[in-house]
């Protein structure tokens, strides 16, 4: 078995910014694609730059907006506002995402096709979806137990390689900005208790029971295990082979 890492940043060949990129890059694409939906839920992101002068370290913003420290800029909004600036956050990072799938990812499929075999893992800290597009692709790997659990869908084939997205993934609600200690670095308790994934992109959300889910999926949601962290630990240990 041989267990690859890949770091932050190595999808940036396929398009998806640095996350100190990401804000600024999600602004320009909003004010690039005026849709319905993208006029309904980026407004709030808009004035957010606004009020910071940019979205630059978005994960300090964000989480300034989750905790309200004393003499930040989240501090001069209410409530409402703050907690629809991190709902609209968290619709519209991963439709920009979606838009971004099309894009050719030349270097994942170099490494499906070249590298990756059956058994094997791969632990990344990004989280787009361009590399299990591109194992999908070359045949090693299925949705429904291919992050080290089962969604229990029926009909899906095992998949034959594990992804760990250790820093979330754009297809986990509620997951990927969930504060606290940052939010692109979840601690481990945040996967305990949200249904987080669900087959196909993430569309318009909806609000159920105080629970995000895509507009018209499936109830296919299931919870990450509270041992997702220690899954990547032991893969590094079992390993033969480490790739980095």
């Amino acid at each position: 078995m041989t267990t690859s890492v890949l770091g932050a940043g190595a999808s940036c060949h396929a398009g998806y910014p640095l996350a100190n990129e990401l804000g600024d890059a999600l602004v320009a694409w909003l004010a690039q694609n005026p849709t319905p939906v993208n006029e309904m839920y980026g407004g709030n992101i808009k004035e957010l730059g606004q009020l910071y002068g940019n979205l630059q370290d978005l994960e300090r913003i964000l989480t300034d907006l989750e905790n309200c420290p004393s003499g930040s800029r989240a501090a001069t909004l209410d409530a409402a506002s703050r907690r629809y600036a991190i709902r609209d956050m968290r619709i519209m990072i991963p439709e920009f995402f979606r838009s971004l799938r099309q894009q050719p990812a030349g270097h994942y499929e170099r490494l499906a096709r070249e590298r990756i075999q059956p058994g094997d893992v791969v632990i990344t800290l990004n989280y787009d979806l361009a590399l299990e597009r591109e194992l999908r692709r070359a045949g090693l790997w299925e949705i429904g137990d291919g992050y080290g659990f089962s969604l229990g869908i029926d009909g899906i084939p095992r998949s034959q390689v594990t992804i760990l997205k250790l820093h979330g993934s754009a297809n986990w609600l509620e997951v990927v900005f969930s504060g606290m200690k940052g939010v692109f670095q979840a601690p481990p308790d945040t996967f305990g208790s949200r249904p987080v994934v669900f087959p196909g992109g993430v569309r318009v959300l909806k609000l159920f029971r105080g629970r995000a889910r895509p507009s018209g999926a499936p109830r296919h949601g299931r919870r990450l295990p509270s041992d997702h962290h220690a899954n990547a630990e032991k893969a590094l240990l079992r390993a033969n082979v480490f790739r980095c």
